[in-house]
């Protein structure tokens, strides 16, 4: 029997966990050879090679557009180093993945106990959607990794100087990666005075603030105008301006003419897919936030790390949803954005499931059932793609005045001639009724399961709603549901290997050294550019048409790393060879005609990806 007991308590959960790494690897190399290679890849591999080698600098005058910290390219860019191009930056970031899920699996045994651990890196490696941001050279996994191992060293129960020293100074890269993880950062340094009082949490805390600190003095000033000015006041950067910290920067934002502006519908419908799409990390913070008795915990040695964990996921959550109503030209990343902090909302499972209250108050379960019906109606709002046009084309009875009549009908037509709603409302309200019909299921199952075991069960009816809720976001994760469309289109082919024989393609053509002319709209990947070795370009032109401006002076757009007509203009005559898709082909005809024998197109690569057929570049020498 010991035998028994000790195999289920200790080997048992090692051997699932084990089998969830392996599936990890398997899946996400299955996942990166099958969705296309994007911008973002391109912009993270291409500057982080730049800034190792030292061809740029980090936030550098004319030079490439350095909009994240140093370490959102510098990590991606190390994979290059050992071989240049797509292949070494994804497996790189599944290397990385992976480091990630054993620092969850370490803190969630250090916070619980071995179930619980093998339960959160399979909640991880069974999100297909998560697998897609982390398998690909973005600062996601980056950022997630050094979160990880920062919590690690941060929450262990006794914990030695050295542990906290490195837990913050992990915190440290974890904002020296991104810019929106600032909070974490100063939250740190707050839990670290919060435990250990001013004198040992600020000691602890020096070697993370001077890392920091050292880092902005070295990109000083472009640091701050490339990633604070927009969120300083603006007395800030006047002040800094005016006592010449800020040196001869010039600063102009111009005007993005293609710059979206999303309707509050479509706004809220993206809101829920982030919710969609990190379910379980959402309802872990909901459910913690409504049953942990904080009165009553405030001595435990678990009270304070909970509070940490739970406050930073709520606060980057909401900041990261405020971001979105202030510029919602990032509205369609917002379910990437929580990838970089679920961590924080996992855990707090393993550091919270057995001190929950199983007995809520009456305001407790209120909240907990309209929060149930709110994010299931929400996520079929989201769903409205996938799962409006089946609804909508059901046939139903035909019937007046609560009388049927013979024949049947399409469900629209009929909502059409009793409500008055057209189609295009319909695609948006049948969804949401859809997913408020799922919430009230998961309601009815609920109420069923307290009034059988309401005696003899500890547990109170908003107990049992959360459970139910999270038992079946966890079951559904694996499931379109949940998945919905996915972050990527997956292709049958090797998108890889294409991608690899397109830029063979190029490499073919393009000498070593040539001056090349880069332009895209979103496809393809400017990380062609990491087969050509020593070929130069127009940097700015690797985030594409992000940084296009009007009404911008050349001058002013070049220090701050835009770009204009006025200089497109300019560097293509200047270029050796002009790398076209077909939109740019066509823009580019009329200045191609009227210098006629200037450029000469002498061959079109092979479609990237199978998913996307006019991935191909077309390639023009032109003549000096």
């Amino acid at each position: 029997m010991f035998g028994i007991k000790n195999f289920w308590s200790e080997k048992a959960p090692l051997l699932l966990s084990f089998g969830a790494f392996i599936l990890f690897v398997m899946l996400s190399l299955k996942v990166t050879h099958s969705i296309p290679v994007s911008m973002d890849e391109g912009s993270y591999l291409l500057k982080g090679w730049w800034y190792l080698t030292g061809v740029y600098r980090p936030f550098q005058a004319y030079g490439p557009v350095t909009n994240k910290m140093p370490l959102a390219f510098l990590v991606p860019g190390l994979s290059q180093l050992v071989e240049p191009g797509i292949r070494s930056g994804r497996y790189f970031s599944i290397f990385q993945g992976l480091i990630m899920l054993i620092g969850l699996w370490l803190t969630a045994r250090r916070l619980s106990n071995r179930w619980l651990a093998a339960l959160l890196v399979w909640v991880v490696v069974v999100n297909q959607n998560w697998l897609i941001y982390y398998a690909r050279p973005f600062s996601q996994i980056t950022t997630a990794m050094f979160l990880t191992w920062s919590l690690y060293f941060l929450l262990a129960d006794e914990r030695k100087p050295w542990e906290q020293t490195l837990g913050a100074l992990l915190a440290g890269l974890v904002l020296l990666t991104r810019q929106n993880m600032v909070t974490y950062f100063v939250f740190t340094i707050l839990y670290m005075i919060w435990q250990n009082g001013w004198k040992k949490g600020l000691t602890y805390s020096t070697p993370s603030l001077i890392l920091v600190f050292f880092v902005h003095i070295l990109y000083w000033p472009g640091i701050y105008m490339m990633i604070w000015r927009s969120a300083a006041p603006a007395f800030v950067t006047s002040i800094l301006s005016k006592t010449g910290l800020l040196g001869d920067w010039l600063h102009s934002s111009g005007f993005r003419p293609d710059k979206p502006n999303f309707k509050l519908i479509a706004i809220i419908q993206e809101l829920f897919g982030g919710a969609r799409y990190s379910l379980v990390p959402l309802l872990a913070a909901i459910w913690v936030g409504l049953a942990f008795p904080f009165r009553q915990m405030v001595s435990h040695p678990q009270y304070k790390k909970i509070v940490f964990l739970i406050v930073n996921f709520g606060v980057l959550t909401m900041l990261h949803i405020l971001a979105v109503f202030k510029d919602n030209t990032i509205l369609y990343s917002f379910p990437a954005y929580l990838t970089f902090f679920n961590p924080l909302a996992l855990l707090l499972i393993p550091a919270s499931y057995s001190h929950l209250t199983r007995k809520t108050g009456r305001i407790q379960t209120v909240l907990a059932a309209l929060i149930v019906l709110i994010l299931s109606s929400g996520i079929g709002m989201h769903m409205y793609r996938e799962i409006s046009a089946p609804i909508l084309q059901l046939t139903i009875p035909r019937f007046r005045e609560l009388h049927f009549e013979t024949g049947t009908s399409e469900l629209w037509r009929v909502v059409v001639n009793k409500f008055g709603w057209d189609y295009f409302s319909q695609e948006r309200i049948m969804p949401a009724l859809a997913g408020l019909a799922f919430g009230l299921l998961i309601l009815f199952i609920s109420a069923s399961l307290w009034l059988v075991f309401r005696k003899s069960a500890a547990a109170s009816f908003g107990s049992i709603v959360m459970a139910s809720f999270m038992l079946a976001a966890g079951l559904l994760t694996p499931t379109p549901i949940i998945q919905g469309p996915g972050a990527a289109v997956i292709c049958a082919s090797d998108t890889i290997q294409s991608f690899e024989a397109a830029s063979a393609q190029l490499k073919s053509v393009i000498p070593s050294g040539s001056l090349v002319y880069w332009g895209t709209e979103k496809s393809p990947s400017p990380a062609m550019l990491l087969y050509l070795p020593g070929v130069r370009t127009f940097p700015v032109q690797i985030n594409l048409e992000f940084y296009y401006r009007t009404n911008m002076d050349a001058e002013t757009a070049l220090h701050n790393n835009y770009w204009t007509d006025e200089l497109a203009r300019k560097w293509i005559q200047q270029a050796d060879f002009a790398l076209l898709d077909d939109t740019n082909a066509t823009f580019w005809t009329p200045e191609m005609n009227f210098h006629a024998g200037k450029f000469t197109q002498i061959t079109r690569t092979n479609s990237t990806s199978s998913c996307e057929p006019k991935s191909y570049l077309r390639i023009y020498k032109i003549k000096h």
